[in-house]
């Protein structure tokens, strides 16, 4: 079967026209900002119909609504893309050489046309509109639906049924993976044949499939769409496995469980043929149990004759993986992301990879012999800096183009002192780091760090764990382009707020501190500091930091997000100083890790001091915003009134139609009572007292009404939807 040819030419009209559109919201129009406004919400409505419009082109036959509605959006595209042809011939007839005069003449010769385009453009954003909404108003889509349709056939087929007799070159690697396969050691096997299409991958592993199957006692072969429909595939695989099909009904889980069940105890081989995506293997590999066979084995070791590889990630939560003694023949590959707990090795000549830019190592794996040879590398990530040399901590200097650090230590192996001084001169090496996450254990260390005298100016995220040091590092205040930091610091102090404060990009800010000095003196956070701050999390190890806290008027204006870490072993509930000062701010996370009280009590405690802020800062927010309520209500019940005015028509009713009425009803008298009391509230103010002094010193009992009020008619709204 052929597609529909006269959707098909619809679509060639729509197609371009897409890209036009795409054309006026690049660069070169971004000064036409009404015009790039247009442009969006109609590449964004044609784009819908667009996708209606592949639903039609797999039909035989449309209904005669289909076939009109198809017909509107080709002459409307046709209209569209002539109004944007004859926009940009008038945007790019200007003369950029043109003197000042030349130029204003030309303006003005030019702007009655484009104001007569911009109308035009709004004339057909309401015809785009109007386009869609009569497809939803008459089921365009449930026609698509309802219309016999091109079925496509699976390419694949012809694969799966080739006779081995009339293939070439399959006997190598067809013995090859047998002999995986077949071997007598009592471990899952997972292996996978890697290529770009049509390299003969389904044929292999059917041949592979027929000529050892029969040593199995279960066996399948499934394949799989690119996009797989999880618990149609799950079905599909009971059949093929002589299972009873499970119902329609049955849950993912359900299904899992009885093939689990089914395959338990039993030498099984399971082929999934064509599977693009990670994220199902992860739920379909679920389906196959290790049983007593604990040993998981990834084997990528021939994955070194894909020469055009260029990314390869392997994650394996519970496995062993085991590389290519050699892959230095993967000069094309670009990212190796090996996620898992342990490696048997890491290939010897790995740094001979020269276009490797990312490189996420084994968690149980230190740093490559010769690191500094990979000059290309922009992400480096090593979780076991303990097994690592100290050459090759100082070859980390020579990375020069890393973008983005992760160093992490395990507490089963230390580091010297001359290796964490390595390290340290390795980082004031690196001119172009983004992103440094230390997370090493090094206490004993920490004036190493502390001194660190040119650090990397251009970096964004900071995160130092389990590094603590004694105060904040003088240099922490030079990084002007940090957004986000991780920090623990020994105690607290003003100066140490003042140094992280007047950091002018910092968005996000997490600090731990150890302790609190015997003196409890306040820890003073001024107005003008930390400008642009929208969370912080402030933690504490054994005494509660938030009691020396105090926030001066003007202190970090945009906070909205605050998490406390407190130790609240007797209820004391202890609080910063002056959070009326902290107007932006409308969340509030506590958590108790003395583990006496309830979290959410002392959350209530802390939203309760915080609640004449949350007053001050919404009050008038939400008295400016009562017109859009009430605006948006009226259109609401003006739709219901319309019903009910039908309803009213009907001598008997139905239990559902009374009931709805009913509601309405006593909604309608909710809505009255609590528009009355507004007026009434709105009316005993003194008009004239709208100074910023007035504003500043709202009567918090008033305030209290208004915001009770507004909350009341966001209720109301919810209710009327």
């Amino acid at each position: 079967m052929m597609p529909n040819p006269i959707v098909s030419a619809t679509m060639g009209v729509m197609n371009p026209l897409l890209g036009k559109l795409a054309a006026l919201l690049g660069d070169e129009y971004k000064k036409l900002k009404g015009v790039r406004k247009q442009a969006s919400f109609l590449m964004r409505e044609l784009s819908s119909m667009k996708a209606a419009l592949e639903k039609l082109e797999l039909m035989d036959e449309l209904d005669p609504l289909a076939k009109n509605w198809r017909d509107h959006v080709r002459e409307m595209s046709y209209d569209m893309e002539n109004c944007i042809d004859d926009f940009m011939s008038q945007f790019g007839g200007a003369d950029a050489n043109a003197g000042l005069v030349k130029k204003t003449a030309q303006r003005l010769k030019t702007l009655r046309e484009r104001h007569r385009i911009g109308h035009r453009m709004e004339e057909l954003k309401v015809l785009a509109l109007e386009a869609n909404e009569r497809r939803m108003r008459y089921k365009i889509d449930d026609c698509a639906d309802s219309s016999p349709r091109v079925v496509p056939v699976d390419p694949r087929i012809s694969a799966i049924y080739k006779d081995a007799a009339g293939l070439v070159g399959m006997d190598g690697p067809t013995e090859e993976l047998v002999s995986r396969l077949v071997d007598i050691e009592k471990k899952i096997k997972v292996i996978s044949i890697v290529g770009f299409g049509g390299l003969g991958k389904t044929t292999l592993a059917k041949q592979v499939y027929n000529k050892i199957g029969g040593q199995f006692d279960r066996k399948a072969f499934v394949s799989v769409s690119q996009k797989p429909e999880i618990t149609s595939f799950l079905r599909g695989l009971q059949l093929k496995l002589g299972m009873e099909e499970s119902s329609s009904v049955c849950e993912v889980q359900d299904i899992i469980d009885r093939l689990r069940k089914h395959l338990m105890s039993k030498r099984y081989l399971i082929v999934v043929d064509d599977l693009w995506d990670q994220s199902a293997w992860n739920i379909i590999s679920c389906a196959f149990p290790e049983d007593g066979y604990r040993d998981m084995v990834v084997d990528l070791t021939t994955v070194g004759h894909l020469f055009q590889l260029r990314y390869l990630k392997v994650s394996a939560a519970s496995a062993s993986i085991e590389l290519p003694t050699e892959i230095h023949r993967l000069v094309h590959l670009e990212t190796l992301d090996i996620d898992g707990p342990s490696a048997q090795s890491i290939p010897s000549d790995i740094t001979m990879l020269r276009r490797l830019s990312h490189l996420i190592l084994p968690h149980d794996t230190g740093l490559p012999n010769g690191i500094g040879n990979m000059k290309s590398l922009h992400t480096l990530r090593c979780y076991c800096m303990g097994k690592s040399s100290l050459e090759d901590i100082e070859g980390l200097g020579e990375l020069t183009n890393l973008r983005e650090l992760t160093l992490t230590k395990s507490y089963k192996f230390d580091m010297v002192k001359s290796g964490v001084d390595a390290l340290v001169t390795s980082i004031g090496k690196l001119r172009d780091l983004k992103s440094l996450y230390l997370a090493c254990n090094l206490e004993h260390y920490v004036d190493l760090l502390d001194s660190l005298s040119e650090p990397p100016l251009r970096m964004e995220k900071l995160r130092l764990r389990r590094w603590p040091f004694y105060k904040v590092p003088k240099w922490i205040g030079d990084l002007d382009c940090l957004h986000t930091l991780f920090l623990c610091i020994e105690q607290l102090s003003t100066d140490d707020i003042h140094v992280l404060g007047k950091l002018p990009s910092l968005v996000y800010l997490s600090l731990k501190v150890l302790c609190i000095p015997r003196e409890r003196v306040a820890i003073i956070c001024g107005g003008g500091l930390f400008p642009v701050l929208e969370c912080l999390a402030l933690r504490s190890r054994d005494d509660d930091v938030t009691a020396c806290m105090e926030f001066k008027a003007g202190a970090m204006p945009k906070l909205r997000k605050l998490v406390l870490g407190i130790h609240d072993r007797w209820g004391g509930s202890a609080m910063p100083v002056g959070m009326v000062c902290l107007l932006s701010l409308d969340q509030i996370y506590v958590d108790n890790m003395s583990s006496v009280h309830d979290d959410r009590d002392l959350e209530s405690t802390f939203r309760n001091a915080a609640q004449l802020a949350v007053l001050v800062g919404d009050e008038y927010k939400k008295l400016t915003g009562v017109r859009r309520q009430a605006s948006f209500l009226k259109d609401e019940l003006s739709t219901m009134k319309a019903l009910l005015e039908k309803l009213e028509l009907m001598d008997d009713l139905d239990p559902l139609a009374k009931n709805w009425r009913d509601h309405v009803r006593e909604m309608s008298y909710d809505m009255e009572n609590c528009i009355d009391d507004f007026i009434h509230d709105l009316g005993g103010n003194d008009v004239k007292a709208g100074s910023s002094r007035r504003r500043l010193n709202i009567d918090v009992t008033e305030a209290t009404k208004r915001h009770r009020i507004a909350d009341r008619m966001e209720e109301l709204k919810l209710l009327a939807i």
